[in-house]
């Protein structure tokens, strides 16, 4: 079974109207419960013009996090947007950010491999990690 997955900005209206990372029919119902995907979700980059687009307008960088979240994905992509990704991330409560358990997993998978720069020793778990302690593991991961 693999570890993770990216469901991408398309539509298939015949399932659904909205595209695949903002649907919990396709992340919840289809992905998880009919084929029990039990991995890590990260959304597609929220950056995307694909991503930003509603029948109302563009989207806020808030409105895409939250419609990835809701729909169940487990970590959330801002790619190649520096400045919005600052500007998300303070915008952003701590206090209401959870860090989902298949994240959460995916995180410690790598806090004790050599693709993880730092040195951190207390283990990752969900009800004392803060975001500060994820955002530099993420950091060192993707560096």
């Amino acid at each position: 079974m693999l570890d993770a997955i990216m469901p991408a900005h398309i539509i298939f209206e015949q399932v659904d109207s909205k595209p695949v990372g903002y649907s919990s029919m396709w992340l919840e119902e289809i992905l998880k419960s009919r084929f029990g995907f039990d991995g890590c979700i990260f959304s597609d980059d929220l950056s995307m013009v694909g991503a930003g687009q509603s029948q109302r307008g563009d989207l806020s960088y808030n409105s895409r996090y939250l419609r990835a979240i809701e729909a169940g994905c487990d970590v959330t992509l801002i790619c190649n947007q520096p400045k919005e990704v600052d500007q998300f991330i303070n915008s952003v409560d701590p206090k209401q950010v959870e860090v989902s358990k298949s994240g959460l997993a995916l995180l410690s998978s790598y806090q004790n491999s050599s693709l993880v720069k730092s040195n951190k020793s207390e283990p990752l778990e969900s009800n004392n990690l803060k975001l500060s302690t994820a955002r530099e593991l993420m950091a060192d991961i993707l560096s």
